[in-house]
């Protein structure tokens, strides 16, 4: 997210994923992972069938799989949790790694009783 990029601390972090991203040798590859993100069907109809617990996070800063869109995937599912993560886009276990442990520890000592 925008917190995670423009943090001046994390700018060493921040090079090392460019630089990572920019090293890709297969870019066909990796486009055409992207095309089929986007060209894929919708997946909320089937979203009901889950019926364990489960735990949704979402980056608040994400735009990828908008705070919006987890909601409803959150509210399909019976026994759902949505936990939103501060200042973390849509990798927000690189954003924020300590927010985001924290959130399934919680889930997993819950469900685990």
């Amino acid at each position: 997210g925008q917190s995670f990029l423009n943090d001046p601390a994390r700018q060493d972090e921040v090079a090392r994923w460019k630089k990572f991203l920019a090293s890709i040798p297969n870019r066909k590859g990796m486009t055409n992972a992207v095309k089929g993100v986007l060209t894929r069907g919708s997946f909320y109809d089937q979203l009901g069938k889950i019926s364990v617990p489960t735990q949704i996070l979402v980056g608040e800063e994400d735009v990828a799989t908008t705070p919006d869109k987890s909601e409803r995937m959150a509210a399909a599912i019976a026994h759902a949790s949505l936990v939103r993560i501060p200042k973390a886009g849509h990798q927000s276990n690189v954003d924020a790694p300590e927010a985001v442990n924290q959130a399934i520890g919680a889930f997993l000592e819950k469900v685990g009783k």
